[in-house]
């Protein structure tokens, strides 16, 4: 959800209390995201992105105030998506709408659309060095493996499934982390009854005590690119600017990466379409001509090697 300031309303000053009208929209991270990759809340492309906001009535210069239900959860993620796009004045309500109950604050069901439509801008960008890719991470590797310290990938899942001591919530993926990887827990993050975020002398405690130099680049990740940017957003909160989220994060880095996928094909004539779902392995073809009537195709763990295997002969 968001909370968005009107850009003509009636601002009143009393007893040094600031009152200003807002308007209450649902922003659906599953609905606002590229859809093409197959995965959970994808960054959507600036097209995609800007559809939604004209459908919302969001511009680019709104005040927007990001919060959700259970205190903090997803409202960082609608925040690091809004932030990715140019929109220079987004906070996340502290405590959510938990929170906000709770200090007697006014609610009111649904959507409010009382309010009239605004001018303002749509002109939005995609920054894309705050998003990285599956090959940019994989890049990183040796120098995590070597415990290089300039640059840190911190992974937001909690320490059992971070360590495959437990299994994935989603069926069918491995279990374990990105080597080199640190494991900053989202809840670590949080006050004990997870609604608020730790003040920010304890966030900065809890990233000295995980060795963290927040000068340096850091790119967050979990299970599909939501807690992720919980750790994005305490880390802006204690000063840290070099920031990116691996927006794919556990599930494609497994999916895509470390496992295992085998195709047999039965070649009936020399032209066909064939999508492999590794885009950065480079294919052979073995054409018909050849003798073979089919072939297998199969990557290794590091997604470094491809095989082609004779199935049938001449």
């Amino acid at each position: 959800m968001s909370g968005r300031g009107q850009a003509n309303t009636r601002r009143r000053q009393s007893q040094g209390t600031c009152w200003l009208k807002l308007r209450s929209v649902f922003f659906d991270i599953d609905e606002v995201a590229d859809h093409s990759f197959g995965l959970p809340h994808m960054m959507p492309t600036t097209e995609e992105f800007t559809r939604h906001m004209k459908a919302l009535q969001l511009h680019k210069n709104d005040l927007i105030v990001c919060f959700d239900h259970i205190g903090i959860f997803s409202s960082p993620r609608a925040w690091y998506t809004l932030e990715t796009f140019g929109c220079p004045n987004v906070k996340v309500l502290n405590g959510g709408l938990e929170a906000w109950k709770k200090a007697n604050m006014p609610v009111a069901p649904g959507d409010l659309k009382q309010f009239p439509e605004n001018s303002g801008s749509f002109d939005f960008v995609r920054k894309d060095s705050n998003i990285l890719s599956m090959s940019q991470v994989n890049a990183l590797i040796p120098k995590l493996r070597s415990k290089d310290v300039s640059h840190y990938v911190l992974d937001a899942r909690g320490a059992e499934r971070f360590s495959g001591k437990v299994a994935e919530p989603r069926k069918g993926l491995r279990s374990g982390c990105i080597e080199g990887s640190i494991n900053v827990p989202f809840y670590d993050l949080l006050t004990e009854d997870s609604v608020r975020m730790k003040t920010v002398p304890e966030l900065k405690q809890l990233f000295k005590d995980k060795g963290i130099d927040y000068s340096k680049p850091i790119t967050a990740s979990c299970g599909s690119g939501l807690t992720a940017c919980i750790i994005l957003l305490a880390l802006r909160r204690v000063g840290a600017t070099n920031l990116s989220l691996y927006d794919g994060s556990w599930t494609e880095y497994v999916t895509y990466f470390l496992t295992p996928r085998a195709h047999i094909l039965n070649l009936s004539s020399n032209q066909f379409t064939f999508t492999f779902p590794i885009p950065s392995c480079p294919i052979q073809i073995m054409p018909r001509s050849m003798g073979f009537w089919g072939f297998l195709l199969y990557t290794s763990e590091a997604a470094d090697e491809l095989l082609c295997v004779d199935l049938g002969g001449r």
